[in-house]
């Protein structure tokens, strides 16, 4: 089987852009910053920082209207490389992740409160969601 899946957890690097399609589809673009740290043959600890573009359509990008720079966000989604002349007449090649789902990580209530997530003063005993009313990403936490 083929599988186009991809997983990020990380910060995303400014506010989400908004913008209309001639459709009249919202989509959202977004940089989202994915670090990895390891240990060098001496020992010394070292960190990198991947870049990766974010593509939020339709109700999705309702949702990622209302993250801000620096909120660390876990999304789910796929790979779509796609090519285009630029303004020059260069080809041009990106990378981009489709996002298909996605849930700020790093807070659970805030000023975004009641949109996607528990109500402040909820009784957390059974944090489950009914069945067949919403998902673990409805409740800000992952999918397992």
């Amino acid at each position: 089987m083929y599988k186009n899946q991809v997983i990020l957890e990380g910060f995303l690097g400014k506010k989400p852009e908004i913008r209309f399609l001639p459709s009249g589809d919202k989509v959202a673009n977004v940089t989202l910053a994915t670090k990895e740290f390891w240990r060098d043959k001496q020992g010394k600890p070292v960190e990198a920082t991947e870049w990766h573009s974010l593509v939020f359509y339709a109700e999705r990008a309702d949702l990622a209207e209302l993250y801000d720079k620096g909120d660390n966000i876990h999304i789910e989604g796929k790979i779509q490389t796609r090519r285009y002349t630029n303004t020059e007449g260069q080809q041009k090649t990106v990378r981009e992740i489709i996002v298909m789902r996605s849930h700020r990580i790093d807070r659970m209530h805030d000023e975004h409160e009641g949109v996607g997530e528990p109500p402040a003063d909820a009784d957390h005993a059974d944090d489950a969601p009914p069945q067949g009313t919403a998902s673990a990403s409805d409740y800000n936490m992952p999918e397992l």
